[in-house]
């Protein structure tokens, strides 16, 4: 590998864990909420452990082990929470012939192309815009850089962590079930939270959805109110500059639209719009 040639960004904010043996693929897919059985060499799918009440507790980008390892995966998380991550697990195997382990490598991301021999780029399955995903280690990666968030708020891609806290969000809210990549596998057996989320989805009362907010100026934090008016629509999620993401009510939303009522968040006007993936509209009826 060309160490002098840099073509993915470096994400220090995510790291790599490990899970193998001979288990370790039944015990996956029966505790998250992709299609792990499923998974080919080389495919990348995002997933989520989530809480028993189906809040999203732990998202992740995961794939067959490209280590060497045949009988392993690999998840690619914020790096913040894999000491959690790897507590959660390690309590969920009771039995299972499972090792759960952090990796020392790194993650990155090519937006235009990919690194040759030394890293492994897989394409990232929420959207074409995000190019390929890049495991390897640290002299395979260049700098960080805005690059990769610029193109995920722009693609309306929300990120735990970044846009939302753990335990504070249903996979639909966070569009798992919009990128058609098995994100959320609704026709596979039970895993932890599944009750609630099929409920959710066969029934279709999804109402709170991320959207892709515009500001005129630099955007508020995240957490701040979004108002239609003097009432509350939603909330900030992270942003770049004028650009960012928010979970809001869809109806109350699209009740504002047709009302043409001033959208604010932190007190300024905001434009908010729909991602281009996304099967669904603005409600026709609103409360």
């Amino acid at each position: 590998m060309n160490q002098t040639s840099h073509t993915a960004t470096h994400l220090p904010d995510r790291a790599l864990v490990q899970i193998a043996g001979p288990d370790a693929e039944t015990f996956l897919q029966n505790l998250v909420t992709c299609d792990v059985a499923g998974l080919e060499p080389g495919q990348l799918s995002l997933g989520a452990l989530l809480t028993p009440q189906g809040k999203i507790l732990f998202e992740f980008l995961i794939a067959r082990d490209p280590f060497g390892n045949k009988d392993g995966f690999v998840a690619d998380l914020a790096a913040d929470q894999t000491s959690d991550f790897v507590k959660r697990l390690t309590f969920y195997k009771l039995r299972a012939a499972v090792t759960v382990t952090v990796l020392d490598m790194h993650v990155g991301v090519a937006l235009t192309d990919t690194l040759g021999a030394g890293s492994y780029a897989m394409t990232d399955p929420r959207h074409a815009s995000l190019g390929q995903r890049v495991w390897g280690n640290a002299t395979a990666f260049g700098p960080k850089t805005d690059t990769y968030d610029i193109a995920r708020v722009a693609a309306g891609v929300p990120e735990l962590g970044k846009d939302f806290a753990p335990q504070s969000a249903f996979p639909h809210d966070v569009l798992m079930d919009q990128y058609g990549t098995g994100a959320v596998d609704f026709s596979k057996g039970c895993y932890v939270g599944q009750e609630v989320v099929s409920r959710m989805h066969h029934r279709g009362t999804a109402r709170s959805r991320f959207v892709q907010v515009t500001g005129a100026e630099d955007l508020p934090q995240l957490g701040t109110e979004i108002l239609a008016g003097d009432r509350a629509v939603g909330q900030m999620g992270g942003h770049v500059g004028q650009h960012g993401l928010a979970l809001v009510r869809l109806d109350r939303v699209a009740k504002a639209l047709r009302e043409n009522t001033v959208v604010t968040a932190g007190g300024a006007a905001i434009t908010l719009a729909l991602p281009d993936f996304v099967k669904f509209g603005w409600p026709e009826e609103a409360a």
